[in-house]
Formats: C-alpha cells, sequence, structure tokens
C-alpha cells in the first residue's frame, strides 16, 4: 500500500512509527512512502494499518494522510 503525508516533513516520523508496530516501510518520495503487506487483498491487515495511522494522526495534529491499495 502506498502512503502519502500531506506535510511532507512528517514522513519520516510516520515511517518509523509504522515501523516499530510491525511494518516494513519504504519511503517512495519525499512525502510517499510503500508499507509491504502481507497479501493485497487481506482486509484484517488493512484495517490493522488504517488504526495505526489513525493513531499516529491523532498524536500529530490529524495531519492529512492518503492511502492507496494500487
Amino acid at each position: 500500500m502506498r502512503i502519502r503525508v500531506a506535510d511532507a516533513s512528517l514522513l519520516s516520523d510516520l515511517c518509523d512509527y509504522l515501523s516499530l508496530e510491525g511494518y516494513v516501510v519504504v519511503e517512495a518520495s519525499q512525502d510517499e512512502a510503500d508499507v509491504l503487506m502481507p497479501a493485497p487483498s487481506d482486509l484484517e491487515a488493512a484495517t490493522k494499518l488504517m488504526l495505526e495511522i489513525n493513531i499516529w494522526q491523532a498524536k500529530h495534529g490529524a495531519v492529512e494522510v492518503s492511502v492507496n491499495s494500487e
């Protein structure tokens, strides 16, 4: 899954947070990163990732994060 952070200065922080939660995250550009998922259609894994992103957002002033499953 590709994630994009509206505030590019926070991408590294989000990647670090997700890595600590057990995700493999690779920065793809200044404001985007790829999160490696166990299976593209794994609804449970995608739901857990969204939960982790929501928790991170709550701690960072609800900065906009978009997620693309392609």
